[in-house]
């Protein structure tokens, strides 16, 4: 699950100088030049210690780099200084749940949640640590919650697809994967996930459909590949 949403707004009474270097951070972000990006947060918060935006924004920087533990340093500093601003706590527990530390996690979603009851995200982001601890139940209960909040987010159906697939309700998988596609047609993940979903249900010339999109999509993925030609294998060659 990717985490680490950046902050667009400055503090008020914040000077112009950190927030030019605020918002030239945003725009490295936004270009994938993370290093760059985190240097001018940096420089922001040389000018304006009490900068929670920059905190959380080179927060996320970091963990877009995969430094998860300087990331959560952020996130925790932004949380001091704004402890009502719900993003910091949301960062954060992603940031835990990466590190495979899901109570931490889910106790950062739940603060964040408090404060900001009607994020879809939030919620998400939730499922996704109950899944991972194992509550499928709980996990699908996070994610209707999420949908019902937003309805157009491909990857909130992609993940309930998934908990319902360990639930094994591979039909309603295979249902919510077909949504998310509807919504997202590039989404190569899902092809090759429902691809999975009709191999089980043995349904192989459709498992060779998906696969096949999600490998013209995401041509430098191995494990799209394989599936193919596995499912090839068993289809006698077909496609």
């Amino acid at each position: 699950m990717e985490y680490g949403t950046i902050t667009t707004t400055t503090g008020v009474g914040t000077p112009m100088d950190a927030e030019a270097y605020f918002y030239r951070g945003n725009e490295h972000v936004l270009k994938g030049e993370f290093d760059q990006a985190i240097d001018d947060y940096s420089q922001a918060i040389a000018l304006s210690p009490a900068y929670s935006a920059a905190f959380n924004n080179r927060g996320a920087a970091y963990g877009k780099k995969g430094d998860t533990d300087r990331a959560i340093e952020d996130y925790t500093e932004s949380a001091r200084l704004t402890p009502d601003d719900p993003d910091p706590y949301l960062n954060r527990g992603a940031a835990y749940g990466e590190k495979g530390d899901l109570n931490r996690a889910i106790a950062d979603i739940n603060k964040a949640i408090r404060l900001n009851p009607n994020d879809a995200n939030a919620y998400l982001l939730r499922g996704y640590a109950y899944l991972n601890k194992g509550d499928i139940k709980r996990a699908i209960t996070e994610y209707n919650r999420s949908i019902r909040l937003d309805p157009t987010n491909a990857h909130a159906y992609e993940n309930r697809a998934a908990a319902y697939g360990k639930w094994g309700d591979t039909d309603q998988a295979i249902e919510d994967y077909s949504e998310a596609l509807r919504l997202d047609p590039g989404f190569a993940h899902a092809y090759y996930q429902r691809g999975l979903a009709y191999a089980l249900n043995h349904d192989i010339e459709l498992a060779i459909e998906d696969f096949t999109d999600a490998a013209r999509l995401a041509p430098d993925n191995a494990a799209y590949k394989k599936a193919l030609e596995r499912a090839r294998g068993i289809g006698g060659g077909k496609r």
